[in-house]
């Protein structure tokens, strides 16, 4: 189910905090960056398990969007 998985994210986000880059490189794939983007997937996937637990559609398509922007972009940087 939704919630389930946005508590997987939230998981696998908390193990990808120490998995950043050691040592800031070009592009902007800092450790600071590294460290903004687990810290707003964590908070986007929280907001989705809450979401999914409301059973409220418009919230959780709100929130499953937010999540996937968070996922995108960091994606984008760090590939």
């Amino acid at each position: 189910n939704n919630e389930e998985a946005a508590y997987w994210v939230a998981a696998i986000i908390e193990i990808s905090k120490y998995k950043g880059p050691e040592k800031d490189m070009a592009g902007g794939k800092t450790k600071k960056a590294w460290a903004d983007f687990c810290k707003s997937t964590g908070e986007a996937s929280a907001a989705f398990a809450k979401a999914s637990a409301s059973k409220n559609a418009a919230n959780i398509k709100s929130a499953a969007d937010k999540l996937y922007s968070t996922c995108v972009n960091c994606h984008s940087k760090f590939k």
